[in-house]
């Protein structure tokens, strides 16, 4: 799987190694086959225009994924959209840090992309389930990575 993390945003990542882990690792999780991800980071201003265009919601939000791929398409394709600007709201709003929303919300686009929705509370559960194991597994595998050193 190829990864592209693309930044139209003055905001830089120091550690763009875990925001490819954090997505590859959902995918797998879930048996999610992709060929390419795009990993998008821009403002609110431009992803209430995705928004607005392709989800006739008229607002800015955290993260928009879409998925591309169908039985026309042979190349699997997705992008993960994510604003900076929400992001950074959403880690004062529950005080955490930027870095662990931004990895929240690319493992939220990654469930998407693998069929998970959050319409319902029953569906926002298993969504933030599925958050918290793949968190434990980045950790792990971080543990692992640390100690070989």
């Amino acid at each position: 799987m190829n990864i592209n993390i693309i930044n139209q945003t003055d905001v830089s990542f120091n550690n763009t190694d875990i925001i490819k882990r954090a997505a590859f690792l959902t995918l797998k999780q879930n048996n999610k086959k992709i060929d390419e991800l795009n990993i998008i980071f821009l403002s609110d201003k431009e992803i209430k225009k995705i928004n607005s265009k392709f989800l006739n919601h008229k607002r800015a939000t955290d993260v928009i994924a879409f998925d591309y791929s169908n039985d026309i398409i042979p190349e699997k394709v997705a992008d993960i959209f994510i604003s900076v600007d929400t992001a950074e709201k959403n880690s004062k709003r529950y005080s955490i840090p930027f870095e662990t929303e931004i990895l929240i919300l690319i493992v939220h686009g990654s469930l998407h992309i693998s069929g998970f929705d959050d319409k319902t509370v029953e569906e926002k559960r298993t969504m933030s389930e599925e958050t918290l194991y793949i968190f434990k597994l980045l950790s792990d595998d971080n543990k692992l990575h640390t100690k070989s050193r």
